[in-house]
């Protein structure tokens, strides 16, 4: 199996479930991390192409394995993507403490974050409505899993609505995308195939303009890259 899934906690699964019920996750490797089953490495194949790591955050599930969990896992994947939600703010301090405590760590780590912030939801709802804006993103990632990274996050951009350029923070209504500023340098080369890594602004730039000429010369694979990097002013790197 090429890709896999790691549920911490109930809030997890619970992701999991919803997104399988829209999803086949036949070819996908699923391990739900609780209490019964704390040693990961021995589930573990010895490479992925894609780990997804999913939770609730302010949990002590997650608090106190996600460490262990991205180091297990760092080794083992080029794409580490998480999706979590953020507790609501009647859940208490305590829990809101853990869950910006355990959000440092994924972005240290992961390359993708995914951050759904349960207040800014509109209303009162269902299990499976709560967790809506955070499937719709896992889903897009999870349907563009057999191409480079970049793809995947455009994907999840596209869920937001918004109309934004690459950069490591992107803030919307309900979601927010943390790209790890060390992967996004060189991001948009790993989609065109570049093996020059892109380090300044400048480079992307000029990247941007070699897109848009083949773009305007009916170039099959770059609409994408450029509909995303654009506009230049949203650009960010650093």
């Amino acid at each position: 199996m090429n890709n896999l899934f790691i549920c911490i906690g109930q809030c997890g699964a619970n992701i999991v479930k919803d997104i399988s019920d829209t999803s086949k996750l036949s070819e996908w490797q699923i391990i739900y991390y609780d209490k019964m089953s704390l040693n990961l490495k021995e589930q573990l194949d010895s490479n992925y192409i894609n780990i997804y790591i999913f939770c609730g955050l302010g949990g002590k599930m997650s608090n106190d394995h996600i460490s262990e969990i991205l180091k297990v896992c760092r080794p083992l994947t080029i794409n580490i993507l998480c999706f979590c939600t953020l507790p609501f703010a009647i859940e208490g301090d305590n829990r809101s403490a853990r869950a910006k405590e355990t959000l440092a760590i994924m972005r240290e780590v992961a390359d993708i974050v995914v951050v759904q912030s349960n207040d800014k939801l509109p209303g009162a709802y269902t299990l499976s409505q709560i967790n809506d804006p955070i499937v719709k993103a896992a889903l897009a990632s999870i349907s563009q899993s057999h191409k480079p990274l970049f793809y995947a996050l455009s994907a999840i951009i596209d869920t937001t609505n918004i109309d934004t350029g690459l950069k490591p923070y992107i803030s919307t209504d309900i979601i927010d995308i943390v790209v790890n500023e060390n992967r996004l340098k060189n991001i948009v080369s790993e989609a065109l195939g570049v093996d020059k890594m892109i380090s300044s602004p400048d480079g992307v730039r000029n990247t941007m303009q070699e897109i848009w000429s083949d773009y305007q010369n009916g170039k099959q694979g770059y609409s994408k890259i450029y509909e995303v990097l654009l506009p230049t002013d949203k650009l960010k790197t650093e």
